[in-house]
């Protein structure tokens, strides 16, 4: 039917998309991608609450700086861990901005930008 014709053209497209032919994605890499490559420990970091539902600030900040002292290089923030769909996405967007702007110069950051929505 057509249906299924659509839905496994959409399979394929997705799938190439994801995936994509291997020497392409080389071409395409960012010099931030490369530099992100290299790097020998990346966590995803969890995001703690506060007893109100607020993300706690001086609690990340604590476990970014363990981290960040006992030696990871690179940080998965804001959801990587599965409270992703728990964050709104100003909360999820200031998470991410928190840590570049407190962590940016110690270690490298990348924003999880999983969702709960397609």
């Amino acid at each position: 039917s057509s249906h299924l014709a659509a839905a496994t053209l959409s399979l394929e497209l997705a799938c190439i998309m994801t995936v994509g032919p291997p020497c392409k994605q080389a071409k395409m890499a960012t010099q931030k991608t490369l530099e992100l490559r290299k790097l020998r420990l990346m966590t995803a970091i969890k995001t703690p609450y506060t007893a109100d539902g607020n993300v706690d600030l001086p609690a990340f900040d604590r476990i970014v700086e363990h981290q960040i002292a006992n030696g990871v290089e690179a940080l998965i923030v804001g959801g990587t861990t599965g409270e992703g769909h728990l964050l709104s996405w100003e909360e999820h967007l200031f998470l991410i901005a928190h840590t570049k702007a407190m962590f940016g110069s110690k270690i490298a950051i990348v924003g999880n930008t999983g969702g709960m929505c397609t």
